[in-house]
């Protein structure tokens, strides 16, 4: 049957339709999003790194710092020098080694020579024995010390440990060196558990040599050979970072690695597979509600029609005519039919009245003329079927307004009931629209257009495009010399057009919007101000992140990609919000200046 082969290819039609528009936005998460949660992960991981690294560094500076105020010092130099045999009992005392810190002093003379070494355990507050394997690196520290001194990690078979070593001068720093000044802190596993307290991340150490990772991380293995950092997901609750550190001499000696819980990681996973969820059976809904709304405007007054024909065909009745209703195709259709019938009943009565005298001929005739009226009839009818149903089904929205144009004539129920149709399938659209729309502004390319831009103009053009409710007051507030900016306008009304919304939407009570330029620094600050609900500490560290949002029905991307095309533009957003005291977004973008300003 013609209206069951239609609804086939409908069926089929809008299901591939689904499926398709599913795929693309699976394909985007897995092309786009995905690869940004991971990179967000390991640059997290690379922070914890840095402040890690740079805790050790502090520690090596310091004990630099300390060396040389000891190393250039008249008293140190005269002792090296043998005139001041009193200085150790003086100044090489336990209340040094807790002051400054350390755990080793050793005195060297010019050829490596130890005058003096002491080390001392400042935590438990005791004199230990020299660390083993330092007195053979004695001579290489005296050599670095003559070189003008040296400061880092030197790698003992007991374990490393961070050191400075300087030449002994005069406290004018004068010489010839007299000798050389040694200081070390062991790098154990207090001193570790102290970064790990400092950074608030846990830390490990361990040689590099024996630090071993799975094969399939044998790329970060590599980065971390030459320099950079290797980040190794454990399992779904734990990712691991490690940097190389060299020794004195330059060789890989140490691993440090940080361990990160993957709660951002996890989240965001969470966030992504609601919205793509979320999408799935928005889509799926609004083509089970456009199939509907065709069944219901369109398939069945076709079936009506087809059989109100077939009806009039059997009995050969062509006084009777088929229901007309509505302004539409399928209307047009019956009227076309109608005039069909309308003529075949004229076509009838005039064969009646040459009946009498021309029962032959026009009985032949009369065959003909049905038999051709009837085939010309029926493929009249398929061609216009095929062609008039074409247009409404190109296009989803334009569907739902020939909908809305032909419930009028409906009867009170069934309008009603076609409205709902149409309003959610108006608003699912719109919500699927927009989704596949922000992914693709936080990931794709742009090309700002710049332009000079009157911004009175922009602020004006904008707000009447908006619906501005009657208790919301709109400022505009423009000082002089931002009256104009270098900018690209479409990208500007669509960041501020988001903003605004926000705005309006945080005040649901009514207040005051708005919208305000003035030049600062060079800058020009574009401000969005409401006087609506606002926003608390929490909500405004994550108020830029991907999928964060605190409506019940968002997709988190809006300021996500107001962001992205700030920073396009080449300036930056900022907010400042609290909690019943409304909220302030600011565009901060370069100001035009010179000949581009005068124009």
């Amino acid at each position: 049957m013609i209206e069951m082969r239609m609804r086939v290819k409908i069926s089929l039609a809008l299901a591939a339709i689904a499926v398709v528009a599913f795929l693309v936005i699976v394909a985007a998460v897995n092309v786009f999003v995905l690869p940004a949660f991971e990179r967000a992960e390991s640059e997290e991981v690379g922070e914890g790194l840095t402040r890690a690294l740079n805790v050790i560094n502090i520690s090596i500076s310091q004990i630099e710092s300390s060396t040389k105020d000891w190393a250039y010092w008249d008293d140190t130099y005269q002792f090296l020098q043998g005139n001041y045999a009193g200085y150790p009992e003086s100044n090489v005392v336990p209340g040094s080694f807790e002051s400054l810190k350390v755990n080793v002093m050793l005195f060297l003379d010019p050829d490596g020579g130890l005058v003096l070494g002491k080390a001392y355990d400042y935590e438990n507050i005791e004199e230990i024995p020299l660390p083993e394997g330092l007195h053979e690196e004695l001579g290489g520290l005296a050599s670095l010390a003559m070189e003008g001194g040296k400061s880092g990690i030197l790698v003992l078979p007991g374990g490393p440990m961070l050191f400075s070593v300087q030449p002994v001068l005069k406290s004018s720093r004068e010489g010839p060196p007299a000798g050389a000044l040694f200081m070390g802190r062991f790098l154990d596993q207090r001193a570790v558990d102290s970064i790990s307290q400092t950074i608030l991340l846990p830390v490990s150490l361990q040689p590099y040599d024996s630090l071993a990772l799975p094969e399939e991380f044998a790329s970060a293995k590599d980065a971390l050979a030459s320099g950079g950092t290797a980040v190794v997901p454990i399992n779904s609750s734990t990712v691991l970072g490690y940097a190389m550190i060299k020794d004195v001499s330059g060789s890989p000696s140490l691993a440090l690695g940080v361990s990160l819980d993957r709660h951002f990681y996890r989240t965001s996973l969470a966030a992504l597979a609601h919205s793509v969820s979320s999408a799935f059976l928005t889509i799926s809904f609004s083509f089970i509600a456009l199939y509907a709304l065709i069944e219901i405007g369109f398939m069945r007054k076709i079936s009506r029609l087809r059989n109100e024909i077939i009806e009039i065909g059997e009995r050969r009745d062509f006084s009777r005519r088929v229901r007309e209703e509505g302004d539409d195709e399928i209307s047009d259709l019956a009227k076309s039919a109608n005039w069909m019938l309308s003529s075949l009943e004229s076509s009838s009565e005039e064969l009646k009245r040459y009946a009498v005298h021309l029962k032959e001929l026009v009985e032949e005739q009369t065959a003909k003329l049905r038999e051709k009226e009837r085939l010309a009839a029926i493929g009249e009818t398929a061609a216009m079927v095929g062609h008039d149903l074409r247009n409404p089904l190109q296009s989803i929205m334009n569907i739902a307004y020939l909908m809305e144009q032909e419930g009028s004539s409906l009867p009170p129920d069934k309008r009603e009931a076609l409205s709902k149709w149409i309003k959610r399938l108006r608003d699912n659209v719109a919500y699927m629209d927009k989704i596949v729309s922000d992914l693709q502004d936080f990931t794709r390319p742009f090309n700002a257009k710049k332009e000079e831009v009157d911004l009175g103009q922009l602020f004006k053009d904008l707000l009447d495009e908006l619906k501005i409710p009657k208790d919301v007051q709109v400022d505009i507030e423009i000082k002089p010399g931002a009256e104009r900016a270098l900018t690209d306008p479409q990208i500007l009304k669509r960041i501020l057009h988001n903003l605004v919304n926000n705005a309006l939407q945080a005040m649901p009570d009514g207040g005051t919007l708005t919208l305000a330029a003035s030049l600062s620094g060079g800058e020009l600050r574009i401000e969005v101000r409401d006087t609506g609900v606002g926003m608390d500490e929490e909500t405004l560290k994550r108020i830029f992140a991907p999928l964060f949002t605190t409506k019940a029905k968002g997709t988190g991307l809006g300021l996500a990609v107001c962001k992205r095309l700030v920073e396009g533009l080449g300036g930056r957003i900022e907010v400042k919000s609290s909690k019943g005291a409304g909220t302030t977004f600011t565009l901060v973008l370069p100001a035009s200046s010179g000949p581009e300003r005068q124009k």
